[in-house]
């Protein structure tokens, strides 16, 4: 009785930017060195706190943690979290960040991070994906269903885990564009033609059952 139709990403928008529309959105934002990027609410769900112990638990020198995104409910603790961390000079909150900026913002990090405890879709992940940034996420769910084997899949609720994540994209390279090159591929499958072509799809065969 359920059909299952997947988001799509705007590739003609999310693509990987040029070196000097990243260098310029950096100093928008006063990135001067490496990041990695987490997009979304600051939220619970969206397992910030663990986050950013797995990242002050990495001990990536010269790196920042950005989080960009609007502040959501029972945020508190994570807001807190760097300071409790002593990481609070490597942890920035951006807050919202126009559609505009965050093409730039992908292509200059050196991975997305976005370890969910529920996620309905995932759409940062296609974004991602398409401006060539590659991805740690959690496995199982829907999160999975996205990603598959196109990114880093990790237990949500295994700080370690998370934090040896981030340690092997941050340092392998290899690894960081064999990861790249799944997500271009994997984002290939998403389309909103192909939305629209599975929403129709279900009203004829509605329809026929009628």
């Amino acid at each position: 009785r359920i059909s299952v139709v997947h988001e799509a990403v705007n590739t003609g928008h999310f693509f990987l930017r040029s070196k000097h529309e990243i260098a310029q959105t950096r100093a928008k934002y006063g990135l001067a060195g490496k990041y990695f990027l987490y997009v979304g609410t600051i939220q619970p769900r969206k397992n910030l706190f663990r986050l950013i112990e797995a990242f002050a638990k990495a001990k990536l020198e010269q790196t920042d943690l950005v989080l960009v995104g609007s502040s959501g409910w029972l945020n508190e603790e994570i807001y807190k979290a760097p300071e409790k961390f002593n990481i609070s000079n490597h942890v920035r909150f951006l807050g919202f960040v126009t559609d505009e900026d965050l093409p730039a913002l992908y292509s200059g990090a050196l991975g997305m991070t976005f370890p969910s405890l529920y996620e309905g879709f995932g759409l940062p992940i296609l974004e991602a994906f398409a401006c060539e940034c590659p991805v740690l996420t959690s496995e199982g769910g829907a999160i999975e269903e996205v990603a598959q084997d196109a990114a880093l899949l990790v237990d949500p609720k295994n700080i370690k885990k998370i934090a040896d994540g981030m340690k092997k994209m941050a340092t392998n390279q290899n690894f960081r564009q064999e990861l790249i090159k799944k997500g271009l591929s994997r984002v290939e499958d998403f389309s909103w033609e192909k939305s629209a072509q599975e929403v129709l799809n279900v009203f004829e065969k509605v329809n026929k059952q009628r």
